[in-house]
C-alpha cells in the first residue's frame, strides 16, 4: 500500500496536502487573538442552542463545489486552481474540529464527531474527485500538447461516472447535514 502511494505521485502530493492544510487549520485555530476565539465560541455556542441557524444553502454550495471541480477538470488551467480549493476545505474542517473542542471540551467528543461527520464525508469526496479532476487534466494536457496519445473516450467516461457518484454522496451528505444533524445536537449539549 505504502509502495503504491510513493509509485502515484499525485496520490503523494494530495495526502501530503490533506495532512498540510490539516495541520495549518490547527494552527490557525490556535493562533488567533482571544477576541476571536471568543466570537467563535459564543456562535457554537448559539448553534447548539438552536438560535444559529444552519443555512439552507448547504446543497447549493456543496454541489456547486463538486460541479466547479469536476468543470476545473476538463480545463487545462483547472491544475491550478483546484488544490486550493481541496487545500481551503481541509483548511475549514480542521479549524472547525479545533473551535469546538476547544468551546465543547473533550467530553462532548462523541457529539463533535456526529457533528463533523457530514464535512468529513465531504472532504473524503473531495479528496477523490479532486484526484479524478487532476488526473484528466494531465491526461488532457499530454494528449493536447505532447502528442501522447489516449483513449479520452475512455478516460471521460470514467470521469463523468466519478463526478456522478460524488454528486450523489455530496447530496447525501448534505441532506445529513441539513435533516438529520439538527435532530443530533442534543449530543452535543
Amino acid at each position: 500500500m505504502i509502495r503504491r502511494i510513493k509509485r502515484n505521485k499525485l496520490l503523494f502530493l494530495m495526502i501530503m496536502l490533506t495532512i498540510i492544510s490539516f495541520i495549518v487549520g490547527i494552527l490557525f485555530s490556535v493562533l488567533i487573538s482571544e477576541n476571536n476565539k471568543k466570537v467563535i465560541a459564543d456562535n457554537i455556542n448559539l448553534l447548539i442552542n438552536n438560535k444559529l441557524i444552519l443555512p439552507k444553502n448547504i446543497f447549493i454550495n456543496n454541489i456547486l463545489i463538486t460541479t466547479s471541480i469536476y468543470l476545473l477538470g476538463i480545463s487545462v488551467i483547472g491544475l491550478i486552481i483546484i488544490l486550493p480549493i481541496y487545500f481551503f476545505k481541509v483548511f475549514i474542517l480542521s479549524f472547525e474540529m479545533i473551535s469546538l473542542i476547544t468551546t465543547l471540551k473533550l467530553k462532548n467528543i462523541i457529539g463533535i464527531i456526529i457533528y463533523l461527520l457530514p464535512n468529513i464525508i465531504n472532504v473524503i469526496i473531495y479528496f477523490i474527485i479532486c484526484y479524478y479532476a487532476i488526473n484528466y487534466s494531465i491526461y488532457l494536457i499530454k494528449n493536447l500538447f505532447f502528442n501522447k496519445k489516449y483513449n479520452m473516450y475512455l478516460i471521460t467516461r470514467k470521469y463523468l461516472v466519478i463526478f456522478l457518484i460524488s454528486l450523489i454522496l455530496i447530496i447525501l451528505s448534505s441532506s445529513l447535514e441539513i435533516f438529520i444533524l439538527p435532530k443530533l445536537k442534543l449530543l452535543i449539549k
